[in-house]
């Protein structure tokens, strides 16, 4: 399935993302594969690419401590951080249902609500951190 572009470059198309992780089994099969390995790399390599560096920080040198996670972190990536936390906290505010139900839990319904409410605001605080902070 290899296909030409204009320029001779020739490339895979992918096929389109679809669900493999169905119960515990697949679970723990995943979290011992080199896939989860190759995924925990190209995230730590972003990460490592957004720490902010300063004259003196060496990227080499660079190393993530979860005792102390907005070490190294633009204020906007701290902001950032700040809402994903934030985020976690609405799965203790609105709990799932524990009956059963055919399509999807309810309290995601009510969650992503609170997602879209919310957005907006949470993107503009970064983005004007981000912009302050450029423009320093």
């Amino acid at each position: 399935r290899m296909t030409h572009t204009n320029n001779d470059t020739l490339f895979v198309p992918l096929d389109a993302p679809r669900r493999f992780i169905y119960n515990d089994d697949d679970m723990e099969q995943f979290l011992q594969s080199p896939a989860k390995a190759q995924l925990l790399r190209f995230v730590r390599a972003m990460g490592q690419s957004c720490a902010a560096a300063s004259d003196d920080d060496d990227d080499d040198d660079y190393s993530y401590d979860p005792q102390r996670p907005l070490i190294g972190l633009t204020p906007a990536l701290a902001c950032c951080h700040g809402m994903l936390q934030e985020l976690l906290t609405w799965t203790d505010d609105i709990p799932p249902t524990t009956t059963a139900i055919r399509f999807g839990n309810p309290a995601f319904q009510t969650w992503h609500a609170r997602l879209v409410e919310r957005s907006g605001s949470m993107v503009r605080a970064i983005l004007w951190l981000q912009n302050n902070n450029n423009n320093r």
